[in-house]
């Protein structure tokens, strides 16, 4: 997608002040979203003493997490505000680390482990992913490349870790 195209996107909020901080809100509330159903999804494991699901559930995310840091780190891609010089409408500034969003790798990581467990909630959590998605790329801090390939990565690294290992019973 050109830069046109981004802009044509971030067009509605750009120099709407209420717009903009309702996106910036938006973006709180879907990260804050995520992160309460990861810790409440632990907790109800350790209370129902579901050792399996609590150890996978905990290794899977991390494991993937720390690949995907790595892996931005050594390929430390621009932001998109970075490239094209106009400024993040989510108010961020940090340089280089672009690609893949840690966020939406995060993002679908839980939203899997939730589906994995209870697929109601983790279709609601799989929705609330795609909103921080658009967040992300409509606040100029991501391209959809990057993105897309951290809730592929996400979605990928959690059905090889609950489905397809699992189904193996290597351990």
């Amino acid at each position: 997608m050109e830069t046109s195209a981004y802009d044509k996107l971030s067009a509605p909020f750009v120099g709407h002040p209420k717009r903009i901080a309702a996106l910036r809100v938006s973006n709180h509330i879907v990260t804050a979203f995520m992160y309460v159903l990861y810790i409440t999804t632990l907790i109800i494991l350790i209370v129902n003493q579901n050792t399996r699901d609590l150890v996978l559930a905990v290794a899977v995310p991390a494991s993937g997490f720390a690949f995907v840091t790595v892996f931005r780190r050594v390929l430390n891609v621009p932001r998109r505000y970075e490239v094209t010089g106009t400024p993040s409408l989510l108010g961020k500034t940090k340089p280089g680390k672009s690609f893949p969003s840690r966020h939406l790798y995060s993002a679908a990581v839980i939203a899997m482990t939730a589906l994995w467990l209870w697929p109601v909630v983790g279709i609601i959590a799989l929705v609330v992913t795609a909103v921080m998605a658009y967040i992300r790329v409509v606040g100029g801090v991501h391209y959809i490349r990057d993105v897309a390939v951290g809730a592929a990565g996400g979605i990928a690294w959690a059905a090889l870790g609950y489905w397809l290992l699992p189904s193996l019973e290597l351990y």
